[in-house]
């Protein structure tokens, strides 16, 4: 059985600078792009694109680029070594989520996504943006 999870962020006033800011700030913390020698991202129109690793300042400018125009962009984090990591989608100004793609990370012997677990691999960008509400979504 297949389970997916997602972190919802109600905010405001998301654009490049502050994906900037938080993409430093999770790198810094643990978090990589490097999704088997590349990064996987989106800009758009919901298609997922891979880049080499020595285009990252390419694709960012690509990302935040949709941000300030408010159309739909994302990129792929793993953390550090584990091959754990999801999606993070900057629907609009005003919602962010992570998607738990990357091999998921479940609760002991239960097919639950360990939320605690992202809230806290995640916990730099609540210093960087205000949170609304946060909404954690199970699904299977």
């Amino acid at each position: 059985m297949s389970v997916s999870g997602s972190i919802s962020f109600q905010t405001a006033n998301i654009d490049s600078l502050v994906f900037n800011k938080i993409t430093k700030a999770l790198l810094l913390y643990g978090w990589s792009f490097d999704d088997e020698d590349k990064i996987s991202y989106m800009v758009g129109d919901f298609d997922w694109e891979n880049s080499g690793l020595s285009e990252i300042d390419a694709v960012m400018e690509k990302i935040s680029h949709n941000i300030d125009k408010d159309l739909a962009a994302g990129i792929t984090l793993l953390w550090q070594d584990s091959g754990i990591g999801g999606s993070f989608l900057f629907m609009d100004q005003e919602r962010v989520s992570f998607s738990t793609i990357v091999r998921p990370l479940l609760l002991n012997e239960s097919n639950v996504i360990d939320f605690s677990w992202y809230l806290e691999k995640l916990a730099p960008i609540f210093g960087i943006i205000y949170c609304e509400r946060v909404i954690c979504t199970h699904e299977y």
